[in-house]
């Protein structure tokens, strides 16, 4: 598993670009043929049967024929070797083992110390996170009925390979700050934008209470009648806000 992982990583760090230009070449191909992977088990167990022949041969001992077991548990010990506990090969595993649980440990703390963003401790902000994801899940749901899924994992592994050469490497260090700059420009003033919308949202859907006052004077022989001069308003809130006759 550590192997296979090295191998993935130096294909993609372009540490060999024969065989990295390979591998794109065998992923863009099984993209755009998706009916290719169906022969990946086959290529699979005759590269196992090859290994093990090829290592076989190589060996300088003799091969004894007295069973089928005994042949079966060699090919077994030839293929998959038990190293010593002093080898090279088993203290890089332990090492491998070891920066693994370093990970795991590390990951799990990463999602404890952000848990508080999804358990509802905070109501709003779990809101706005719960409905961010609707919106990323029905714009993705779109796209893979718009665009095939081959094609989409097309461009995804071929930007996998192209953001590690070192062209991009340097256009990312030197454009990164000021993308992230108008990035975070740009989000914060969407971000204002919605919460402005949905204060707005909420003030129309909570009923307030007002008060509305009739401005009135009073005469001599009639009393309060509803005739004021321009001094006033016909009406005002709270005593203070004049309401013209439009509103």
């Amino acid at each position: 598993m550590f192997t296979f992982r090295d191998n993935v990583i130096l294909l993609l760090s372009w540490d060999k670009p024969t065989d990295t230009l390979a591998a794109l070449f065998i992923y863009c191909l099984l993209c755009l043929y998706p009916k290719l992977l169906l022969l990946i088990p086959h290529i699979i167990f005759i590269n196992i049967l090859i290994t093990g022949y090829n290592k076989r041969r190589q060996q300088q001992q003799q091969v004894s024929s007295s069973g089928s077991s005994k042949r079966f548990e060699h090919f077994t010990a030839t293929l998959f070797p038990a190293f010593d506990e002093s080898s090279p090969e088993y203290l890089r595993n332990m090492q491998n083992l070891q920066n693994m649980m370093g990970e795991m440990s590390d990951l799990y703390d990463l999602v404890a110390s952000n848990a508080h963003h999804v358990d509802w401790s905070s109501e709003g902000k779990t809101m706005h996170i719960f409905q961010a994801t609707l919106v990323s899940f029905f714009i993705l749901c779109f796209t893979i009925w718009l665009i095939p899924l081959n094609i989409i994992f097309l461009v995804s592994g071929m930007c996998a390979f192209l953001l590690n050469t070192r062209f991009t490497k340097y256009l990312l260090k030197e454009l990164m700050p000021k993308l992230t700059d108008v990035g975070q420009s740009q989000f914060n003033s969407i971000l204002q934008w919605y919460l402005q919308l949905e204060k707005n949202l909420n003030d129309q859907a909570n009923i307030q209470e007002m008060s509305l006052y009739e401005n009135q004077r009073w005469w001599s022989g009639s009393g309060f009648v509803p005739h004021v001069k321009k001094e006033r308003c016909k009406f005002t809130l709270f005593a203070y806000h004049c309401l013209t006759d439009a509103s």
